[in-house]
């Protein structure tokens, strides 16, 4: 989901997959989440900070060293389908269940948390170095 930047966090993370046919992986993933440093922010994935440097009151994020460490778990569910060796089809799902920091972080009765779903698709080709034939650039 890309929801967690792994700064300032602790990540559990449990994760099997299957193969039930030769051409088709399923992942199964959990992940928990927690704060390293409550008297440090939350941050987003590109590694900005969420909010400000003071605290919120339940208004938004900030730095709400009293609000617990508990951000949430996040749990994935991934199918991946080999079309060639060069091309796969993925599929996924994901829901991320918030946890007590980020409910009390929108606590105020003007705000509020709710869990959060996402599905995606995407087909990935991969090229090799023989697929480019004497005059073909790949890239740039």
């Amino acid at each position: 989901m890309d929801f967690v930047s792994l700064q300032n966090i602790h990540n559990v993370r449990l994760t099997s997959s299957i193969k039930p046919l030769p051409r088709l992986t399923l992942l199964g993933e959990y992940h928990a989440f927690w704060l390293a440093d409550t008297s440090d922010n939350f941050y987003a994935v590109n590694g900005t900070r969420r909010g400000g440097i003071s605290p919120t009151a339940g208004t938004g994020y900030g730095l709400n060293s009293t609000y617990g460490n508990y951000v949430g778990s996040e749990i994935d569910l991934v199918a991946t389908y080999a079309v060639s060796p060069q091309a796969n089809l993925e599929v996924g799902y994901g829901h991320f269940f918030v946890g007590d920091y980020i409910d009390r972080t929108f606590s105020a009765p003007t705000h509020g948390s709710t869990d959060a779903d996402y599905i995606y698709s995407s087909g990935v080709q991969f090229l090799q170095e023989s697929d480019r034939g004497p005059n073909r650039r790949v890239g740039g």
